[in-house]
């Protein structure tokens, strides 16, 4: 190796001037860019911190958790006064407008600084109604207001899009599921929305003026609007727009149907008869007959009258649980659940013509009374409970009875026969978590008598034959009964199958099974005439098997976000929300990051000058004396 020239820095010098000018360069990126987007970042998190008149509740949504936004529980008061709750399904991740809500509403919210959408899905006590609220996040006060005054000029419902969760109880409510809708409201930067619809998945025009579906609503708009903005948003009082009734539809069912019902019942029966469920019937009372021997338990007489008639009580217990033809009893009607009990509970005196009788029918003393036997059954080890009252008219303690059975896992059904020609809902049937059923003459099978009319409403979730069938009265008479018996029978019949093969189902997937396996969809899916269509037995047990491996709330994952996570971190953002803006904590984690950037910087550089002291400051050595000299440092 040779010397350098006089004049010419060694290869070491040079190799140090190097390191200093690199470190030099670090120190004044790190200096100027990391000290520049600090500014920025604080200015942007100071601008967000007092947009809306520096109100702290204008970040809340950044600094809360989305556990904290939209809790697990919310308390509500529903359509009959009565005090519910409902759980929270999922949270979705934050969107941006264009996907948290539809086109309608994203495109009448245009240029008011819309930056992210937060959603969150709830099911009622009952299972059976599901919500999801929204919250938009806008550029201030006054574009809330500005958002909810043209939402509000709106000729159609538009707003949030329905949150579903894969493998939960809401894992069918997309957007054409909604059926009511509240009107936005605004508090402080927030724009509120809820839509409502069926857990079953019957179609958002189905739902008519449900009073109960914009009572959830309402009720998570307040919430959230309390969580969010410490107030509860308003106007509520006029919150709700509910889509029209369906169209009553033809049944549409061919010459064979009666032969495909029979073959499903019979099908079904491998499965189960009913082992192991009890019925119980609020009806007159059941008297002991041929084929119900040893498996009738005597509840309760609600309606105690002098030489009571017990005919229509004991004819339906034989249509539903009848054993059928034996040795000792050859006039056995044969029941859809033939190994089912009868939990028999006397609520109402029908033929029995007296005063006394006639009492226990009259509007405002039945409700309590068949509240009161609700419960009695609940509480007795009833799953499946027919009801054979009903009325124009509910009470809370009606209300409150089925809210209790259904939590207690028993399924509460009936018939809404049509006394009047009016098609108003009737009450429990009506009720959150009430099976309906209409009842429809099907061809291939028995009916002597005319058909019957039954109410076309919102509240019907399928029909079933009404058509004749043999069951087993007092002093072992036989008798031929149809219309709302016989619906009501094929009904309970098929869910004490049900309730047998999956006895912790709740009652609320006890009616998708019904519903999703029905035979013979009307145009759409769904009409208020026949619901979703013909009973199926063996496709509703195989229905319900599937059903039961959903869960009640979504498990974290890909579209559910982690409650503790705050909106806008990761896992809380999904990826069409990336049109909406960061959270606070990640504003913050991006401050930091900036800060780190100007530490950098002025530790580059106080290096470098430390270094070019080290090397100017004692004068030049051999080459390789400065390569000993480094290695002893």
């Amino acid at each position: 190796m040779t010397d350098p020239s006089p004049g010419e820095p060694s290869p070491g010098a040079a190799r140090r001037a190097i390191a200093i000018g690199a470190l030099v360069a670090i120190g004044i990126a790190g200096l100027g860019g990391g000290g520049a987007l600090l500014a920025v970042s604080l200015t942007h998190a100071a601008s967000t911190g007092t947009a809306g008149g520096g109100s702290a509740a204008t970040t809340r949504w950044q600094r809360l958790s989305a556990g904290q936004v939209f809790p697990a529980t919310i308390s509500y008061v529903n359509a009959q006064h009565i005090t519910q709750s409902a759980h929270r399904v999922g949270i979705a991740p934050s969107a941006s407008c264009r996907a948290g809500l539809d086109s309608a509403a994203s495109a009448t919210m245009a240029g008011l600084g819309c930056t992210m959408v937060l959603r969150a899905t709830y099911a009622d006590q009952s299972g059976t109604l599901l919500a999801t609220v929204g919250v938009a996040v806008v550029a201030s006060p006054s574009a809330a207001v500005t958002a909810v005054s043209r939402l509000a000029g709106l000729r159609t419902p538009a707003g949030v899009k329905a949150g579903a969760f894969s493998g939960t109880i809401a894992n069918v409510f997309q957007d054409a599921q909604r059926a009511a809708f509240g009107t936005p409201v605004a508090a402080g930067r927030y724009v509120f929305f809820y839509t409502a619809g069926y857990a079953d998945g019957r179609l958002g025009g189905s739902a008519g003026d449900n009073p109960d579906l914009d009572a959830l609503g309402r009720g998570l708009v307040a919430q959230v609007g309390r969580v969010l903005a410490g107030q509860q948003p308003a106007p509520l009082a006029d919150a709700s727009r509910a889509l029209a009734l369906a169209e009553p539809a033809g049944t549409g069912m061919p010459a064979g149907a009666g032969a495909q019902i029979s073959r499903e019942l019979a099908s079904a029966w491998q499965v189960s008869k009913g082992n192991g469920v009890t019925v119980a019937i609020l009806d007159t009372g059941v008297a002991s007959v041929n084929g119900l021997s040893g498996r009738v338990i005597a509840g309760p007489d609600y309606a105690p009258v002098a030489s009571p008639v017990l005919t229509e009580g004991t004819v339906l217990a034989s249509l539903i649980a009848g054993g059928g033809p034996g040795a000792r009893t050859p006039n056995g009607a044969v029941g859809r659940a033939p190994a089912a009990r009868i939990l028999s509970i006397r609520i109402v005196a029908y033929g029995s013509d007296t005063q006394a009788a006639l009492a226990y029918q009259r509007n405002g003393r039945w409700q309590p009374i068949e509240a009161e036997a609700i419960r009695y059954a609940a509480d007795h080890g009833a799953k499946v409970i027919v009801c054979a009252e009903s009325g124009s008219s509910s009470s809370p303690g009606l209300a409150s009875a089925v809210a209790y059975a259904i939590a207690k896992n028993a399924v509460v059904i009936t018939a809404d026969f049509a006394f009047t020609r009016g098609n108003s809902a009737q009450y429990p049937d009506s009720l959150p978590g009430v099976i309906n059923v209409s009842g429809t003459t099907v061809p291939g099978l028995p009916m002597t008598g005319p058909p019957g009319r039954f109410a076309s409403n919102y509240s019907v979730l399928v029909t079933a034959p009404a058509n004749d069938l043999f069951g087993t009265g007092p002093g072992n008479h036989v008798y031929i009964d149809y219309d709302n018996a016989s619906a009501i029978a094929w009904t309970a019949g098929t869910v004490a199958l049900i309730k047998s093969a999956y006895p912790r189902l709740s009652p609320a997937l006890v009616a998708r099974a019904l519903a999703i396996s029905a035979s013979y969809h009307p145009p759409g899916g769904y009409d208020t005439r026949i619901g979703f269509g013909l009973i199926n037995p063996i496709g509703a047990v195989h229905a319900a098997g599937q059903l039961a491996k959903l869960r009640a709330t979504a498990a974290p994952g890909p579209g559910a976000v982690v409650p503790a996570v705050h909106f806008g971190a990761p896992g809380a953002t999904g990826a069409q929300g990336a049109g909406g803006s960061g959270s606070g904590s990640s504003s913050a984690a991006a401050a930091v990051g900036y800060g780190a950037a100007v530490l950098v910087g002025l530790a580059a550089i106080g290096l470098a000058a430390a270094l070019h002291r080290r090397w100017h400051g004692r004068g030049r050595g051999p080459e390789r004396g400065d390569r000993d000299s480094l290695a002893k440092i």
